[in-house]
């Protein structure tokens, strides 16, 4: 890092920030000169350009010369190359200049890219990167696989759950946090802003100055104080985003052309009939268009979504970001995002949403009626080779109509299974749905519990051996299903597609899934 490149400037303007980036090669240094009341503008410029490493030099009050220190570093499709890195500071987590967030001591996901900008000499001691898999560094010259950078909405929700319902603290110091990280959060919920003073827990600020570099500013004015958890509860996951603006799409028809939802992809699908199930004002994704052949990673979900926008039924406000940083789109219903005074605001259109989920239902209720036609015509076919079979004398193979019940290993023949339907890879989601259940009915069905009359059960979604169970309840994610077995057969199965929408509301999944549970026990002693 030492030959870099250098350009050094002096308070400078948007223009002379641009003509510097343009004119760094990759991994290129700008350092700026400024003072401490012109300290914010100058690193909001270097933001949008989309330098990396951000960090301010030390300096030992406000009226001394600040140095500020980037990278350019960007460039470049997001690949896949097996690579992850883990968060070592004090924190538990840091959120860097291309919206990714790092939790404390765990490994997570990141494209090659980001990993190179990780070996900055910024991130020192508070990132470690693991090494790249092989076979997929080797493909990067000839067939490179694109890494799938949209995980910022599942992230922030994530940090939620893990913070929500801490105190929050009662005595703070003021301290200046100098960067790499645009802002990290507290393990109460505490956000601490890069090229601020900030109001930090006083039972934290030791970690942070050891670990993250933070330091006591003379002459500094009062701190601001800012929590995670009054955000997101405020705005959800778009709390952290930064004056996202509405994209510019022309759209000519002045009714919504509902029939491109016909053509849209089962996850896109899914996406939002949750939104319209939960009521939420909208959802995020990260990545850029197709047909933009200069954005960084390429999303099928993000070009379907933007199809929508051009169709007059969802409208979109895009992040301002340099050319290579990955886009974060927030995706409403169409007219849905409203600019009150500079801030954005949601104004919910009821009869368009009513249309929009019929036609989604319609199409799903269509692939099965698709699927009931074939079953059918399987029946016939079987049915015929049956009647085939004895006119040969040849018996028909038995039939076995418990393969739930022992796939299952239910221990008694008439039994009430609640089964969570769940990934390998374990995520906040269904980690708080099996806490839920099984205190639902440890709490609620204490005695039949202990008869065994309901249990609890999990199944892995990614085995081959429960495909089939998948496709036939139609599960995309972490799911419960309440299944009734009477003489070793299913008598009757509720899919509980509430569950996964309520996960971050305990009293009311608990509240839902009692209910459902009552109303299926009912049926045993009509």
């Amino acid at each position: 890092m030492k030959d870099s490149p250098t350009i050094h400037l002096l308070n400078p303007d948007e223009l002379s920030v641009d003509n510097a980036y343009r004119s760094l090669p990759r991994m290129g240094v700008i350092t700026i000169e400024t003072s401490f009341p012109k300290l914010d503008s100058q690193l909001e410029m270097l933001e949008q350009k989309g330098f990396a490493g951000i960090h301010i030099m030390a300096f030992g009050s406000v009226d001394e010369r600040i140095i500020i220190k980037a990278y350019k570093g960007k460039q470049g499709i997001c690949y896949d190359t097996g690579r992850s890195a883990r968060y070592m500071g004090a924190a538990l987590t840091a959120v860097d200049d291309d919206h990714h967030l790092l939790f404390s001591d765990e490994e997570v996901p990141v494209c090659e890219k980001t990993a190179t900008l990780y070996s900055l000499p910024c991130y020192r001691d508070l990132i470690n990167c693991s090494e790249g898999d092989k076979g997929l560094l080797e493909n990067l010259s000839n067939n490179p696989i694109l890494f799938d950078c949209d995980n910022y909405e599942e992230s922030l929700e994530k940090l939620f759950s893990m913070v929500r319902g801490k105190k929050q603290p009662e005595e703070f110091t003021n301290l200046f946090y100098p960067g790499p990280f645009k802002l990290l959060v507290l393990k109460d919920g505490s956000i601490i802003h890069r090229g601020r003073i900030n109001k930090v827990p006083v039972e934290e600020y030791k970690r942070l100055m050891k670990n993250d570099g933070l330091f006591r500013l003379g002459g500094q004015p009062t701190g601001q104080y800012e929590s995670f958890v009054d955000l997101f509860q405020v705005q959800g996951p778009r709390c952290l985003l930064k004056n996202p603006q509405p994209t510019k799409v022309n759209v000519h028809d002045p009714f919504p052309d509902l029939t491109v939802l016909k053509t849209i992809s089962r996850g896109l699908k899914n996406r939002m009939l949750r939104i319209l199930e939960s009521q939420k004002d909208y959802f995020i994704l990260t990545g850029s268009n197709r047909e933009d052949e200069y954005g960084c990673c390429p999303s099928d979900e993000v070009t379907e979504a933007d199809n929508l926008v051009k169709a007059g039924i969802l409208s979109a406000s895009r992040e301002s970001t340099a050319d290579d940083a990955c886009p974060v789109t927030i995706y409403a219903f169409r007219n849905e995002i409203v600019d009150s005074l500079g801030q954005m605001q949601f104004n919910q259109n009821s009869d368009l949403r009513q249309d929009v989920y019929k036609r989604l239902k319609n199409n799903r209720s269509h692939l099965l009626k698709i699927t009931a036609r074939w079953a059918l015509l399987g029946f016939v076919i079987v049915t015929l080779i049956l009647a085939l079979t004895r006119i040969y004398d040849t018996p028909a193979p038995p039939r076995n109509n418990n393969g739930l019940h022992t796939r299952l290993d239910v221990p008694m023949p008439n039994s009430t299974i609640l089964v969570l339907f769940h990934y390998k890879k374990r995520c906040e989601q269904c980690l708080a749905m099996e806490k839920y259940a099984r205190e639902v009915l440890e709490d609620n069905f204490h005695e039949m519990l202990q008869q065994k009359q309901i249990q609890f059960r999990q199944a892995v979604m990614d085995l081959e051996e429960n495909r089939n169970f998948i496709e036939r309840f139609g599960l995309f994610t972490s799911t419960l299903v309440i299944i009734k077995f009477e003489d070793m057969e299913e008598d009757s199965i509720r899919v509980l597609d509430r569950s996964w929408t309520l996960y971050t509301n305990e009293m009311e999944f608990k509240k839902m899934l009692t209910e459902e549970l009552n109303h299926m026990i009912g049926h045993e002693y009509d």
